[in-house]
């Protein structure tokens, strides 16, 4: 328990940082805007980690001793692999602020909020494209069948605090597949190269599989995807307000009210986007692509033609 109090700042730390909140969390690396979610709060060495359990469940945030970084392609298993590899902000939602209110109670409250509570209050209020959940549950049958062997996230977005472990466990939820559907996360400290102009990290499938011609990536950024096949989809940014879920945090009303100013200035920074994504359907023309790639013979019904621009080969 004393761990967990340790993680909570003093409420004057807390206030000294609200004027300078730096921006980090959604994509740290991806892209400017990705990375601008977090809150200025002092940081408490070493790194927080948030253990998920077999069901969702948070089990603790705990203090891990800073590791020096791994060596390149260093994740891949050590047969060639047929993986579907998914990218997360913009791809299979609009996760942005779905990150900073996790790192709210995270920092402010001391743990994350539960799976549970995230699935229904955000992922399903918009959070998550249309068609994240079939696609999901396409891969967890594709699986079952033996026609793919894994998937995985592959995200420019740090991991440093247990973020995407997290919203892996909600997206299994919330699509209603097995834990541990999918299989790996590949984030943003794994990246080894950047582009020198915007600073993104690329994305390298060799990372996913030694032989990367059997890997298959959706992104919305297919130009920093590097050997291998990607779907290109278009951005999702569906504006999913938080305001009432940090007016509910469980924590001091002086932290509250701390959390509550940094999301104003965040939206002032960072104009909420005005368009209607709810009939959005790239996902599901995903589904086909999917299925011919990985030489599935009947699809499901809910998969649509896939129109050409969205296949590119890097």
């Amino acid at each position: 328990m004393q761990q967990l109090l340790d993680l909570i700042p003093s409420v004057e730390g807390v206030a000294a940082g609200a004027a300078t909140a730096a921006r980090q969390g959604g994509s740290v690396g991806d892209q400017p805007q990705e990375s601008r979610r977090a809150l200025a709060i002092p940081a408490v060495p070493p790194t927080p980690k948030v253990v998920v359990g077999p069901q969702g469940e948070v089990w603790g945030v705990f203090r891990c001793p800073t590791l020096p970084p791994a060596a390149p392609l260093a994740l891949e298993p050590p047969l060639p692999r047929r993986v579907l590899a998914l990218d997360n902000d913009e791809t299979t939602g609009s996760y942005q602020l779905g990150s900073l209110l996790f790192s709210m109670y995270t920092q402010l409250c001391g743990t994350p909020p539960s799976v549970h509570y995230f699935v229904e209050e955000y992922l399903r209020k918009g959070g998550a494209r249309p068609g994240t959940a079939e696609l999901l549950q396409h891969a967890a049958h594709l699986i079952r069948q033996g026609v793919l062997d894994e998937v995985v996230i592959f995200t420019a977005a740090s991991n440093h605090n247990g973020w995407v472990d997290f919203l892996r466990a909600s997206l299994e939820e919330f699509a209603g597949v097995p834990y541990g559907t999918i299989s790996r996360i590949i984030a943003g400290e794994d990246c080894r190269t950047r582009d020198s102009a915007t600073g993104r990290a690329f994305k390298d499938l060799r990372l996913v599989s030694q032989d990367s011609s059997q890997v298959l990536i959706i992104d919305d950024k297919p130009d920093f995807v590097q050997h291998g096949e990607v779907v290109a989809v278009g951005e999702y940014r569906q504006h999913v307000p938080i305001d009432h879920l940090v007016q509910a945090m469980p924590c001091s009303p002086e932290r509250r009210a701390f959390a509550l100013e940094a999301l104003r200035q965040d939206q002032a920074q960072f104009h909420p986007c005005t368009t209607d994504f709810s009939r959005d359907c790239e996902l599901f023309y995903v589904m086909q692509r999917v299925s011919d790639f990985f030489n599935v013979s009947h699809p499901p019904a809910s998969v649509l033609t896939l129109p050409p621009r969205l296949v590119e080969r890097h």
